[in-house]
């Protein structure tokens, strides 16, 4: 009997092919995965710009409240300053001034890790530093702080000295390498995130922002093969133009002195439009209290000028109608209108 075989069968794959087939796959999942990971950190460096600005807003407010900056949280000190409060005198020396972290804690900033340190998108704590000048006014309150030196000696006495450069060339502990390179050469406070490659410095440029010293580098990034080596930090400072204007504007307690002749009775929250607190007679003499409340403004505020003279902003305002004295507002007795 004559047997006829059966279906032919199927041909597979020999190993040759499956090679070729995985190392396809291999290159399109790679080409993928480099545009999810630039764009996993562009996502990032986003979100820690917008910690960074927010934690400059709240330094800002800080400074407002309390007259001063607060000093940079140690290692050791759970996300608070340290010190969180001034000693004898209202001075305050930092423990780590120029190699701190950003106290959350303290500033009621989000988002944090376990210790209370503000971190950035890489869940790195983000650094603080903080002059010295002035012997620690800027973290100082009382005689010793900010408000008591420029009612003395004026705003042009006031001299931050951190230093923001280019490249760590040349640098040295105290200022930048070249004129060329100087960002900033009278900076209050300086906030640095340092990015992806975390804490290990990676070059000279990084290493900078991780020295105890005043001086510090920003550039954008670059690769290790850079003269710098590799650079990822994310640095912004404080101009100490923009801290003196808030002052200025009348949010910080102290800045603004009520004229000596009014007798004036500090509220501690004002009544609202068409309100006195003081009662029926203090409805009477309302319009009266507001006119002279606002000529005595005007009066003070040309007696700064002139002690302030050679000062670039020129007189104080914001001491108009509402007489600032501690951030409170200000009115006459009725008997005194």
């Amino acid at each position: 009997m004559v047997f006829l075989g059966g279906a032919r069968r199927g041909r597979g794959f020999t190993l040759v092919e499956l090679a070729i087939v995985l190392l396809i796959i291999a290159v399109l999942i790679g080409g993928l995965m480099v545009p999810l990971s630039a764009q996993l950190d562009i996502r990032n460096r986003a979100e820690t710009d917008r910690t960074l600005a927010e934690a400059r807003e709240a330094l800002l407010g800080y400074a407002a409240a309390n007259g001063r900056l607060p000093c940079p949280a140690s290692s050791a000190s759970n996300g608070r300053a340290s010190p969180e409060t001034c000693g004898a005198g209202g001075q305050c020396v930092c423990t780590n001034p120029h190699d701190g972290l950003l106290p959350a804690v303290t500033l009621g900033l989000q988002p944090t890790d376990g210790q209370g340190y503000a971190i950035d998108a890489w869940n790195n704590r983000v650094r603080y530093a903080v002059t010295s000048a002035n012997a620690w006014a800027f973290t100082s309150n009382g005689n010793a702080g900010l408000s008591h030196t420029v009612q003395t000696s004026g705003f042009a006495s006031l001299a931050p000295d951190l230093h923001v450069c280019a490249s760590a060339t040349g640098t040295t502990a105290t200022e930048c390498g070249a004129a060329s390179d100087e960002l900033s050469t009278s900076a209050a406070a300086i906030l640095v995130a340092i990015g992806r490659n975390g804490p290990a410095s990676h070059g000279a440029d990084e290493a900078a922002n991780l020295d105890p010293n005043r001086v510090f580098v920003f550039h954008p990034s670059t690769a290790e093969s850079a003269p710098g080596g590799e650079f990822d930090d994310i640095v912004t400072w404080l101009s100490p133009n923009l801290l003196y204007n808030r002052f200025r504007t009348g949010m910080a307690g102290g800045f603004c002195k009520p004229p000596s002749r009014l007798w004036l009775i500090r509220l501690s929250r004002h009544p609202g439009p068409g309100r006195s607190s003081l009662g029926e007679a203090g409805d009477r003499h309302r319009s009266r209290i507001d006119r002279k409340i606002q000529e005595e403004g005007r009066a003070f505020r040309a007696h700064q000028g002139r002690r302030q003279k050679g000062d670039p902003g020129g007189p104080r305002k914001g001491c108009g109608r509402d007489i600032c004295h501690g951030g409170q507002r200000a009115f006459l007795r009725p008997e005194e209108a």
